[in-house]
């Protein structure tokens, strides 16, 4: 409402507004469907002040890829590769000579 507090008066829902006195009816009446009409034109019209959007931070691909993190986990797997290679090739020498290996561990001579 642009009028003052004390003309505009609150909209027929609240109790106290039947005892509050009114010179005319019908023009009390218009002011407060008036009043209800604006109030619901400024609720329809209202905008968000939240700002939803993406952070500007998202589309920097150097911010999103942990390079450092990435350089670590390669170094690790070729760690592991080299550790696997070495045990693969104990493997095929045990299968490769068998015999060699049961002396030496059986006390045989």
């Amino acid at each position: 409402c642009n009028r003052p507090a004390s003309v505009c008066r609150k909209p027929p829902m609240y109790a106290y507004r039947k005892s509050m006195p009114r010179a005319n009816k019908v023009l009390e009446d218009k002011w407060v469907k008036h009043c209800q009409q604006l109030h619901r034109r400024k609720l329809r019209e209202m905008k968000s002040y939240v700002d939803t959007t993406a952070p500007a931070t998202t589309r920097l691909v150097h911010l999103s890829q942990n390079l450092k993190r990435q350089q670590l986990d390669e170094e690790r797997y070729v760690q592991i590769e080299r550790e696997n290679y070495l045990l693969l090739d104990k493997m095929s020498y045990i299968m490769t000579h068998p015999q060699l290996l049961d002396e030496k561990y059986m006390g045989v001579s």
